[in-house]
């Protein structure tokens, strides 16, 4: 069965309507006589034999479905000759169950001779019984044929029928009246229209004169052959087109049936806009959805449903506002959101109420659990029944309204901020248990197990875990809830510890999963690295650093303890020769200090420092020992330094000194004052004149 959302029907009472019928036509299936006051379930006309085939015609212009039953009696119960009499056993009437509201109820025998019929409700109305005259008696030996004919004529929306029909849709249960093995029920639909059979399987036999044909043979039991059928043409639905932000909603109602378009067209206009501010968020692409007027969902036990994969609400004539924002809802809350019927169930009725009295609705609310309920099951085992299922109506009644009521509960705790986040949460697959560097995510859709992390993570639940023993899980999931409850004491602990460092990648995976044990394993070693992380903070903090952040996201996103021991184990080496390197320079003396002169070791500290803080171990370490190595030699090359300038200080006033002696020189004799040079070359001669005029 296609996966669907759905609501159960108790409040519109008219899946118990066809319940009930289905319960009161098995009973009177097999029709009854006058002479056979006693019924067993394999044959209930002992001594009549029955043979039946029963048509029904689907006439959805025509707005009505017209119904034949062939029925040929056979008295089997012999004379009973005692003495000198004759004791004749004899049928003068037979009886067999119409639908209600039936209109034209003829019958007829060989040669189309009209009989004498009657009808009378039975079942509080939902049937009718009718009683045709047998002429003549039917006597042992003979067999008689009837006709009997009626009309279903369309009804009335929401008029409380079984049946009904216009011209976009027909609805109606197939009866079988017939001795085992020797009844027959046929259907005809207009061809090219939609056909849902609910119930036992008929089986198509192609189209013949403008009707597409189903029948069933040779039915074993009448008494509990039972079956339903929805006729669709959507083509002729009514309809309305509703935009919704980027989205579009198209109403279809059937035709005439205004009241029910005025009020879902409404709901959608007022309603969709409630829910988006409620749950959170908004549909994550451009939708198409239709919202169609139909009773399908009725013959499951449901008041509608969604189908996601179609992008498809589907429900009842009735108009029910929680019953339609229930579905609408289920456009957000369906498996692309969470795995688990019970969750999606629980947050679209505790939202649709909760937006129905935005609307001005009368409020709504889950009943107390009812713990002595013989349907009362862990909501995790809660799945759709099948259709069949004799406990059915028990379990979706149970289901539905203890998911509702956990969803309260949980809404009253925290308020509709905290669900509305958890939601958001959930849409997103955010991690429960995040670190403040890396971006972290569910693997896949929400489970029950998420949705409890998250509760309690995001939604700062302190009941949800109670709720869940309580309601949720199974026997033999108590014990991981068990083992979860130890295991986050210590992932509390370790949060602590880690003053502000969530714990590494593997472990939150673990807790992620739910493998408690391998997290509980590795508990040993993250402690252990939050105090390598320790006193690599100690190291730093003599030098004016605080751990690096790149540290914290390789911590928070190790998936490897192993190398996460390495990586810790570098920064703490680097951080070790970096703080002896930036030490050596602060303890270098004077002559160090004359050493360094015009070297870039301060410059280097700088960048050591810079490349310890961006989580480059090997650049700290390279920028520490260049540092160390500087101002290892910078004594020596200070003391090379001085000794140098001592003497180039000594060469410089030495060479003072002795200019100053040349410029003292005493003066030349009074010849010498007229000179004559010749500078030799071409002859020519220059005559420097020292003498006065």
């Amino acid at each position: 069965m296609t996966e669907r959302g759905g609501r159960a029907a108790g409040r519109s009472g008219r899946s118990a309507l066809v319940v009930a019928l289905a319960v009161l036509l098995v009973a009177l299936s097999g029709g009854g006589a006058a002479a056979a006051p006693v019924r067993t379930q394999e044959d209930t006309t002992p001594g009549l034999r029955v043979e039946s085939t029963t048509v029904y015609t689907v006439d959805l212009a025509g707005s009505v479905i017209r119904v034949t039953h062939d029925i040929t009696l056979t008295n089997q119960t012999p004379d009973r000759v005692t003495g000198s009499t004759i004791e004749q056993y004899y049928f003068h009437a037979y009886a067999t169950p119409v639908l209600s509201r039936s209109n034209g109820v003829t019958a007829t025998g060989a040669g189309g001779r009209a009989l004498g019929v009657t009808t009378e409700p039975i079942g509080g109305g939902l049937a009718e019984l009718a009683t045709i005259d047998l002429s003549p008696n039917l006597f042992y030996g003979n067999s008689q044929t009837i006709r009997l004919s009626y009309d279903l004529p369309g009804q009335p929306p929401r008029s409380g029928g079984i049946s009904n029909v216009n011209p976009a849709f027909a609805t109606m249960p197939l009866l079988a009246a017939a001795d085992p093995g020797l009844g027959s029920v046929e259907l005809r639909v207009p061809s090219g229209t939609d056909v849902e059979i609910v119930g036992e399987p008929l089986t198509p036999q192609g189209s013949a004169d403008g009707f597409d044909r189903y029948r069933a043979d040779a039915i074993a039991d009448s008494s509990e052959w039972y079956s339903s059928v929805v006729v669709r043409d959507d083509d002729q639905l009514a309809e309305r087109v509703v935009d919704f932000g980027p989205h579009t909603v198209r109403v279809q109602g059937w035709p005439g049936d205004d009241a029910w378009l005025d009020h879902t067209t409404r709901l959608v206009e007022e309603g969709f806009p409630l829910l988006e501010e409620a749950i959170g968020f908004a549909w994550d692409e451009d939708r198409r959805l239709t919202i169609v007027e139909t009773v399908a969902p009725y013959l499951y036990g449901y008041a509608g449903w969604y189908e996601h994969a179609r992008s498809l609400i589907e429900v009842g004539d009735e108009l029910d506002e929680h019953v339609t924002l229930h579905e609408m809802a289920h456009a957000w809350f369906n498996h692309q959101l969470f795995r688990g019927r019970w969750i999606n169930e629980a947050f679209a009725d505790e939202l649709s109420a909760r937006v129905l009295v935005e609307l001005g609705g009368e409020p709504v609310a889950p009943d107390p659990i009812d713990p002595s309920d013989p349907a009362r099951a862990p909501l995790n085992g809660w799945e759709t029944p099948a259709f069949d299922d004799p406990d059915s109506a028990a379990t979706e009644a149970f289901g539905y309204n203890a998911s509702w009521w956990l969803a309260r509960a949980l809404h009253d705790e925290i308020g509709a901020e905290a669900i509305a986040e958890v939601l958001r949460a959930a849409d997103e697959r955010r991690s429960p248990y995040p670190s403040g560097s890396t971006q972290d995510h569910l693997p896949t859709i929400a489970d029950w197990r998420n949705l409890l992390d998250l509760l309690e993570e995001v939604g700062g639940s302190t009941g949800a875990e109670q709720l869940f023993r309580d309601h949720v899980v199974t026997p033999d999931q108590v014990e991981a809830l068990d083992d979860r409850a130890a295991a986050r004491a210590t992932y509390a602990d370790l949060l602590d510890e880690g003053d502000g460092w969530a714990p590494p990648a593997v472990l939150r995976d673990h807790m992620l999963r739910w493998e408690f044990d391998e997290a509980t394993a590795v508990v040993d070693d993250v402690r252990d690295l939050l105090a390598a992380r320790d006193d690599l903070a100690d190291e730093l903090r003599g030098i004016d650093l605080d751990v690096p952040e790149p540290l914290q996201r390789t911590f928070e996103s190790a998936d490897d303890l192993g190398e996460l021991r390495d990586e810790m184990d570098a920064a703490e080496d680097a951080a070790g020769d970096l703080r002896q390197a930036v030490e050596a320079r602060d303890d270098a003396g004077p002559l160090a200090d004359v050493g360094l002169w015009f070297s870039d070791v301060d410059e280097e500290i700088e960048e050591a420092r810079a490349a310890m803080d961006d989580g480059d171990w090997s650049g700290a370490e390279d920028g520490a020992a260049s540092v160390a190595d500087a101002v290892d030699g910078a004594t020596t090359d200070g003391l090379v330094r001085l000794l140098g300038a001592v003497l180039v200080l000594v060469v410089l006033v030495g060479g003072a000194l002795l200019l100053r002696r040349r410029v003292r020189r005493p003066p030349t004799a009074a010849g010498d004052d007229d000179e004559t040079r010749d500078t030799g070359g071409n002859g020519h001669g220059v005559v420097a004149s020292t003498g006065g005029s």
